[in-house]
């Protein structure tokens, strides 16, 4: 096996075990609970922003209504985005560098400061992450051959990641 399959394992391992944790979490964040009530709202058949609204994009009561009105799900939804984002940006460090320590550096370094601001928490910081750590991996993947439908693509992937 390759270092950097290497490298991306014991991350994404270092990963699951410092949010395992916040699947066990009492409630201590009340924005979660309102995802899950709109979702729920959602689900029922009630229109967002004219039947039940919050200040926030959509995607985020999307997930919540796939949720099915369980926390544990959404924040397992959380867990996911987190685990995906943080392999993008792995691979896109190591296009970056080339050098598959200094990614694995920068991706523990990245973990860390997930966590620390945002990491635990359902929330739609966490969720917009995904798609624009995907789009800036396009983006310097494509950097020397953009073109107008790779482009769109990059574009596309920007506004999922605001209406997170």
């Amino acid at each position: 096996m390759k270092k950097r399959w290497i490298y991306l394992i014991v991350i994404l391992l270092v990963t699951s075990l410092l949010l395992l944790p916040g699947f066990s979490d009492p409630l201590h964040y009340g924005d979660e609970c309102i995802y899950i009530t709109i979702g729920n709202a959602l689900r029922q058949g009630r229109h967002l922003y004219r039947d039940i609204h919050d200040n926030k994009p959509p995607v985020i009561y999307i997930l919540a209504a796939l949720s099915f009105g369980r926390l544990i799900i959404f924040r397992i939804f959380s867990y996911l985005s987190i685990i995906l984002q943080i392999s993008v940006l792995y691979f896109l460090l190591l296009k970056i560098s080339r050098r598959p320590i200094a990614a694995f550096i920068l991706g523990l370094a990245a973990i860390f400061l997930t966590l620390i601001f945002e990491g635990r928490i359902a929330n739609g910081e966490v969720f917009m992450m995904l798609p624009l750590t995907f789009s800036a991996f396009l983006l310097w993947s494509w950097r020397k051959h953009l073109s107008f439908k790779r482009a769109s693509a990059i574009g596309f992937l920007f506004g999922i990641a605001f209406l997170a």
